[in-house]
């Protein structure tokens, strides 16, 4: 990864809810949240996706609309984890 940081967790208000993503470095997958709920029975997550497969298919259904300044950082993080 380049030497400047890049984020891995972004949070946004879709249709009065909260929605969250997070990068899982150790598992190289995206978790997309739908709500913010306490995370004390598993991860919460919505839906788990790996880098090829949010390339390939985009956001998941059912997280609604993304910001794009979201889409953007989310496209920068993924290319700096993909490179040597």
């Amino acid at each position: 990864m380049s030497t400047t940081a890049k984020p891995i967790a972004w949070m946004w208000t879709y249709d009065g809810e909260i929605r969250a993503l997070r990068i899982n470095l150790d598992q190289g997958v995206l978790q997309w949240h739908d709500s913010i709920e306490c995370h004390c029975a598993d991860d919460g997550s919505f839906a788990e996706q790996t880098f090829p497969e949010y390339l390939r298919l985009g956001v998941p259904g059912g997280i609604g609309e993304v910001p794009t300044d979201v889409l953007a950082e989310l496209a920068g993080t993924i290319a700096a984890l993909q490179q040597p």
